[in-house]
């Protein structure tokens, strides 16, 4: 007589593909948006701009947890102020402080800044945390440093208004969101992703409104521009978020620090395939394949971690 399988069978078996899986599928959301935004001109306000993304994206979880079934009291095991000691780290902090950049340094040279966070939370996560890092995460940092060095290369830092504080501000953005995923995966283990996620999204949604409407006042938005923030939003921002989270507590925060870099180096090298229509060059492809390797290399160690949980 046979035994039928465990229901746990399966996810052991699914068990060592499910962090590339997540990397793979934020990178998708990632390219797909880079795609989405390459072909739609939208005329609204940036903070505006958020505050719908945000909106969209909470309506999108809420949706989601009524068709599961589950209350939304996803914050009970986990205390007010952490939750929003998160919110703000991972959302309204961050995107504030990126819009503060951008308005001093150009996009280019804000992805370069950014791309710091898995250096970041490895720094932090080993000074306040004591967060051991084996030698292959070790090794992909390197990588990733070595990427960013290249990157570098092909960025004007004196580009911008006032380039010493747009900097300033992109990395208090990559501080604070490299510590974020330290926090959460310290704080929210015991809650599930989807159900903590609202509680995360409407404190930061309500945040940008209000900043947006301070600062932006209450301009007349195209409904083809809310109806495309609204998608994206709901559609491409709220499965990263999902996604994002869950890498954390399957990978730890340094894998999943590794999409500031894994996200830029897809897009940077679709736009030279796609719209420039040209090979990339020497030093283009050396930081793409470090950057790359510097990724594999800490998904590696990620996994090897899930797997033995």
């Amino acid at each position: 007589m046979t035994l039928a399988n465990s229901p746990s069978e399966p996810r052991a078996r699914l068990a060592p593909i499910i962090v590339p899986l997540l990397l793979l599928g934020i990178i998708a959301c990632y390219a797909l948006s880079w795609v989405w935004s390459a072909q739609v001109v939208m005329t609204a306000p940036p903070l505006w701009s958020v505050a719908i993304r945000l909106t969209a994206s909470l309506g999108a979880v809420l949706v989601l947890n009524v068709l599961r079934r589950r209350s939304i009291r996803g914050a009970e095991r986990l205390a007010l102020p952490r939750v929003l000691v998160l919110s703000v780290l991972g959302f309204a902090g961050f995107f504030g402080l990126t819009y503060l950049a951008l308005a001093d340094i150009p996009a280019s040279l804000l992805v370069l800044v950014l791309s710091t966070i898995p250096i970041m939370t490895l720094l932090q996560g080993r000074v306040l945390f004591g967060m051991a890092a084996g030698p292959r995460s070790m090794a992909g940092i390197l990588c990733i440093g070595a990427a960013i060095a290249l990157f570098a290369r092909q960025v004007d830092p004196a580009s911008g208004s006032d380039p010493a504080l747009g900097i300033a501000y992109g990395l208090a953005a990559a501080v604070g969101y490299s510590f974020y995923g330290l926090l959460y995966k310290k704080w929210a283990g015991g809650v599930g992703v989807m159900d903590l996620l609202p509680w995360l999204l409407a404190p930061s949604a309500i945040v940008m409104a209000l900043v947006a409407f301070h600062l932006e006042g209450a301009p007349r938005i195209a409904s083809a521009d809310i109806s495309a923030l609204a998608t994206i939003g709901a559609l491409i921002a709220a499965p990263v978020y999902f996604m994002y989270n869950a890498l954390i507590l399957r990978a730890g925060p340094l894998v999943a620090g590794s999409i500031s870099v894994a996200a830029p180096i897809t897009t940077f090298t679709l736009e030279s395939l796609m719209i420039r229509q040209q090979a990339l060059g020497s030093s283009a492809f050396a930081l793409v394949l470090i950057g790359a390797a510097g990724v594999a290399l800490l998904v590696l160690d990620g996994q090897r971690k899930d797997t033995k949980k």
